[in-house]
Formats: C-alpha cells, structure tokens, sequence
C-alpha cells in the first residue's frame, strides 16, 4: 500500500469515527430530550395508597389513576393474606408525575386468604378452585335460571376478593337450568335500584327488607346482593331481602372481558394473559394466571376504558376484543 493511499485511509477512518460518535450523541440528548419533555408534561398528583389491597385491585386502581404497578417482591407475612401488598415505594400521599411506575413486595401469606372468584365457572371446576385457594367447598344451593347453564355458579358467599381464614367455608348457589313451564322465578335485582325491587314485591303482595336501612335517597340506590337469589321460584305474599351498595361505590356498570378457556375439562391448566391498550397506547398487562379448561372468566375494566384487550393463550395470541 502507498504512502498516499495509507493516508487517505487514516482521514476517512478519523471522519468515519467523528461522524458516528457525533451522531451518536446528538440521538442521546434528542432522546433526552424527548424522554424529559415527555414525563414532565404529565401532572403532578397524589400517590394513593396500594397498601393492604390485592396485587389485582391495586393493578385495577393503579390504571385508573394513571399509574403502572411493579412486583419487585414477594415476603411471607402471616398478617396479610397471600397477594395483598404490603409495602409500595414510593409512599403513599407523595406528590409525583402521573404514569409513574410504583414498586411493591407483596404478601405470601399466612393464615387469612383472599375468596377465590367462582363466578361463572362449572360446580366441579370451581370446587378445584376454592380447594386450591385454600378453603373448602360449603353449602351448594340450586336456583332455575334463564340465563346460566345448569351448574355454573352464579353467586357466592363470602364474596370474592373478600378475606377469610384458611379452609372457610364457601358456598355456592349454583344454576339449575331453566324453570318448569309455570314456574315464576324472582328477578336478579343486582346492580338495579331498589324502587324496581318494591315494584316487583308490591306486584306480589310481598315484603322487601333493606340492609342497611334508613338510607338516603335509598330507592335510587342500587343492589348489591339479594336473598333469596335471582332465580329461586316466586310466591304471593314472599319476603325479599336486599343489601345496598355503599355510597360512592360503583354500580356493576363496568364493561367485562368475557372469555372462555378453550379446551375440555381434564386438559392441563392453561396459562392465560391478558392486556389492554386504550386510544393507541402501549400494552398494559392485567391477568396472567393459570386456569380449567372450560372456566368462564369474567374481568371488569375501568368503567371508561376505550381500547382494545388482546388475550394470550401462552405466548399465542387467541382473542381480541374492542371495547
């Protein structure tokens, strides 16, 4: 090689490597730069505080709130239900950015555990579930049903998300399929307001007992539970107890992933996942869980969501549902 070209090689490598160590530091502080305009134009606001809640309800609230929930741990403490939080950095009522994330280590466990959901899913599959939480398998009680399928659960007691000591009782009012030609069932007044339910006891000459009572404005107060359930066979002259919802509470107005985890019942568990995107947004992911084939999952949403939710059967895309 001549001493000429030796040169010109030395010059185009020096301009070569001045180039790409100034285009590569123009692209870190425009990122940078972007990155930090991006988080501070997010108001600041209130931490709320995730302590003492299910890592589920806390991933729920967090979204609605415009947060994003991190498990960096999980501890064994016989004070809190297994998946309660009980620590979150940072701490609750600081004032931070909107979308920021929030770091949590969460309980393994000790002697009260969280009531498994059972809603939906048939009487078999949702004894492996309460056996698997923890609990045992208490009353069954059957009630006709126009809607549900002859043994699928369609309420139980205590209700899910609720805490109780290790192997409680849970009991189930389980579907009976659909009435006997002449048989008048009581309404499913859950979610509905209690001037419909004293519409329809006055229809029958019945009785309607609130708890809690003496509340304000209670006629337009809507239902939480009932008894007898939804479904049970009506007399003349019958007895309905209803319990309301709390005041600021939401109604059940929630849209609701449904999904139906594919395969028979037998087959091994499935791992499922599930996330959701609002108005061209990232993912954000809000169940991963193992579940029956068979078992009907029903998920609540933030009550204004708008987006698209995308269920994963594994690592294989198998639903998608715009809302």
């Amino acid at each position: 090689m001549t001493p000429e070209l030796k040169r010109l090689l030395r010059n185009f490598l020096f301009w070569l490597t001045f180039l790409a160590l100034t285009f590569g530091a123009a692209s870190y502080f425009t990122l940078n730069w972007v990155m930090n305009r991006l988080i501070h134009s997010q108001p600041i606001v209130e931490l709320p505080d995730f302590r003492n809640i299910s890592f589920n309800q806390a991933v729920e609230m967090a979204a609605e709130k415009g947060f994003e929930i991190l498990k960096v741990a999980e501890v064994a403490d016989p004070r809190m239900p297994p998946g309660s939080i009980i620590q979150q950095v940072p701490r609750p009522g600081m004032l931070v950015r909107a979308g920021k994330k929030i770091r949590v280590i969460v309980s393994q466990g000790g002697k009260t555990l969280y009531v498994p959901d059972t809603l939906g899913r048939d009487l078999r599959a949702a004894e492996i579930v309460i056996r698997n939480s923890g609990f045992s398998l208490g009353e069954v009680s059957r009630v006709y049903s126009e809607d549900a399928p002859k043994d699928r659960v369609i309420a139980q007691n205590p209700d899910p998300g609720s805490v109780a000591g290790r192997s409680a009782l849970i009991g189930v009012v389980v579907s009976d399929g659909e009435p006997p030609a002449g048989v008048h069932l009581v309404p499913d007044f859950t979610g509905k307001k209690l001037k419909d339910v004293k519409r329809w006891a006055q229809s029958i000459d019945g009785t309607v007992i609130v708890k809690p009572a003496d509340q304000t404005n209670e006629n337009d107060r809507r239902v939480a539970k009932q008894t007898p359930y939804g479904g049970a066979p009506s007399r003349d002259g019958q007895t309905i107890r209803v319990f309301l919802q709390e005041e600021g509470k939401a109604d059940p107005s929630y849209p609701i992933v449904h999904f139906v985890v594919p395969g028979n019942l037998g087959d091994p568990v499935q791992p499922i996942r599930m996330t959701r995107a609002e108005g061209g947004g990232r993912e954000k992911e809000f169940y991963d869980g193992k579940e029956i084939p068979g078992v009907v999952l029903n998920l609540p949403l933030p009550r204004k969501f708008k987006g698209t939710v995308r269920i994963y059967l594994g690592d294989v895309l198998v639903d998608q549902q715009t809302y």
